[in-house]
């Protein structure tokens, strides 16, 4: 049932890991999978899941992001996230300081894990938020 669950939905991320019942608990008294079994299983949910992307949809879209930090992995890019919650990529410029700041962006690449795009506006318009938004 898991993996259906995972090939219909195709989930960003998935948590992978063998299950341990702790002692006292109604899942104590369940029949323990053969370890064999559970090592079976994770395996066949680990390539079910590496073979999807679930960005691809992104490709050549106009996205707002919101600047978090420097990533740790690429020298000279930044990272963002959409309203999605989707990382995104963007180069550093020298001189800028971008960081906590809001940008749109054309997305020029996807990935697994993130996708990439070039900053096209510095200084969008704020999002309209109607006045009674936060009476709700």
């Amino acid at each position: 049932e898991t993996l259906a669950l995972i090939d219909h939905y195709k989930f960003p991320v998935v948590n992978i890991s063998k299950f341990y019942s702790r002692p006292g608990t109604e899942a104590a008294k369940w029949k323990k999978v053969p370890l064999k079994e559970a090592k079976a299983r994770s395996t066949k949910l680990t390539h079910l899941f590496n073979e999807y992307r679930c960005y691809d949809g992104y490709q050549d879209s106009i996205e707002r992001i919101w600047i978090f930090e420097n990533d740790d992995k690429s020298e000279g890019m930044l990272v963002g996230h959409n309203k999605s919650y989707v990382k995104v990529l963007v180069k550093k410029e020298p001189g800028r300081e971008l960081i906590g700041e809001q940008v749109i962006v054309k997305i020029t690449s996807t990935h697994k894990w993130h996708i990439v795009g070039d900053i096209i506006d510095y200084h969008p318009e704020p999002i309209p938020v109607p006045e009674d938004y936060f009476e709700k």
